[in-house]
C-alpha cells in the first residue's frame, strides 16, 4: 500500500501527525500532496453557488448548523452545483463536522453527502448518505467506522422546499444517531469480547465494558443532538 493510500485512511485530524511519523522513517510527501489528501478526507468550505434553490438551502443549513453543531471545533456545510453533470438541475450538499481532543485521546468526524435533483416541474428528489469515523487511543487503539445510505425521498418543489430538505436531513441524521446508540449499547460488549485476546500483548486484562461505554460517550459528543 502506498503512503497516500495509508494517509487517506487516517483517523480524523491525524493526517499531519502520521505524515510526520512517516517522514522520520525516510518516507515523505510534498506538502501540497498532503493538503490534497486532507481535503479528500474532510470537506472544505466554498462559496454559495449562484442558484436560487442552493442559496435557500444554504441559509436553512446554516441555521441547522448553528443550532446543532455550534460546539463542534471544525465544521463546513456547503451547497454546490456540479460543473459537469448530465442532469441540468442537480445540487450537491456536503456537511462535515469534526472534533479532535488529544487531551482525552479521541477524535471523530461526521460527514453527510446529499444530492437534490429536479425530476419535473413540481418534484425534487433527495438522496444521500452519512459516514462516521471515531478514533479512541487511550490505553488502546480502536476505530469505529460506519456508513448509512438513505432511501430516495420525493419533495414537492414549492416555496418551502429548502426548509423541507433541511428537516429531512435532520431527521436522517437523528436516525443514524439512534441506530448507533441501540447498536453500541446492545451489541458492542459482545463484539469486542469476540475479537479480544484472552490476555493482550501488554499482559494486562482490558476492561471492555469501560471501553465500550467510553466510545459511546465520545460518539454522542461528536454527533449532532437529536430533538
Amino acid at each position: 500500500m502506498t503512503l497516500p493510500s495509508l494517509l487517506s485512511l487516517s483517523p480524523p485530524g491525524q493526517v499531519d501527525k502520521l505524515a510526520k511519523d512517516f517522514s522520520t522513517l525516510g518516507v515523505s510527501l510534498p506538502h501540497e500532496e498532503i493538503e490534497v489528501i486532507k481535503n479528500k478526507t474532510s470537506i472544505t468550505e466554498s462559496g454559495v453557488v449562484d442558484h436560487p434553490m442552493a442559496q435557500a438551502i444554504q441559509k436553512e443549513l446554516e441555521m441547522y448548523r448553528d443550532e446543532h453543531y455550534g460546539s463542534i471545533d471544525h465544521y463546513y456545510f456547503t451547497v454546490t452545483k456540479p460543473e459537469k453533470s448530465s442532469i441540468e438541475e442537480m445540487l450537491q450538499i456536503a456537511t462535515y463536522a469534526e472534533r479532535i481532543d488529544e487531551t482525552n485521546f479521541y477524535s471523530g468526524s461526521w460527514r453527510g453527502e446529499w444530492t437534490v435533483r429536479q425530476t419535473d416541474d413540481n418534484t425534487l428528489l433527495l438522496e444521500g448518505s452519512v459516514q462516521i469515523h471515531v478514533y479512541c487511543h487511550e490505553n488502546c487503539n480502536v476505530q469505529l467506522q460506519t456508513n448509512k445510505t438513505f432511501p430516495k425521498t420525493n419533495i414537492r418543489y414549492e416555496e418551502f422546499a429548502a426548509k423541507t430538505i433541511k428537516k429531512k436531513i435532520a431527521s436522517f441524521e437523528s436516525e443514524v444517531q439512534m441506530d448507533l446508540r441501540e447498536d453500541l449499547f446492545g451489541k458492542l460488549d459482545d463484539k469486542l469480547k469476540a475479537l479480544r485476546r484472552i490476555l493482550p500483548v501488554m499482559r494486562t486484562r482490558m476492561d471492555w465494558n469501560v471501553l465500550s461505554h467510553r466510545m459511546v460517550k465520545k460518539l454522542e459528543e461528536s454527533a449532532p443532538p437529536s430533538k
